[in-house]
This record gives C-alpha cells, structure tokens and sequence, in this order.
C-alpha cells in the first residue's frame, strides 16, 4: 500500500472544478488509555477552481485523515487557509 494513489475531478454546473488527489502516508501508533492503537494515515490535496462569470479564484487545501484500527476515522486535521487542525473523531471500540 506505500505507493496507493488516488486522483478524481468533479464539477459543478461547470463553474466550480474540484480536483483531489488522496494518497496513502504511512502507518502510525497511538497510546489510549494504555492501550497502542494501529493508524493508517492518508492525505487528500484538494484543489478548487471557479470558472467563468463566477468568482475566477482559486483554492487549494490538504486533510490528513487518520484511521484507527477497530474505530474508523480517528482523526482528522485541515490545513490551508480555513484550518481545521486538531479535531479529533472518536469512535468505541466494537466488541
């Protein structure tokens, strides 16, 4: 999975192009409650353009998501020029 890649576009109402490219970062621990927890981390690069009459900009921002073993997305952080960083999602563990 070290060289898993993704890219995908969207557009919306051909005013609004959204091209994203996710990919695979690495494996990471986390200590919770004295337990180690395994996490794969992704990071999505996001790249908007608005065409025509509408606001002719551009935007760019990047997540990086971290899933849990056994909780599905543990955490996510936003960074750019609306940050997000340090939310986090917590899931139980499902027995």
């Amino acid at each position: 999975m070290s060289n898993w890649k993704s890219k995908f576009k969207n557009t919306f109402d051909n005013k609004v192009i959204v091209n994203s490219t996710i990919e695979f970062i690495g494996l990471g621990t986390l200590n919770s409650n004295g337990k180690e927890i395994e996490l794969m981390n992704f990071k999505r690069i996001v790249n908007v353009k608005y065409k025509n009459d509408y606001l002719k900009e551009k935007d760019y921002y990047e997540y990086i998501w971290s899933f849990a073993k056994g909780q599905g997305l543990f955490k996510y952080v936003r960074i750019g020029e609306l940050s997000l960083e340090g939310i986090i999602i917590k899931n139980e563990l499902k027995k």
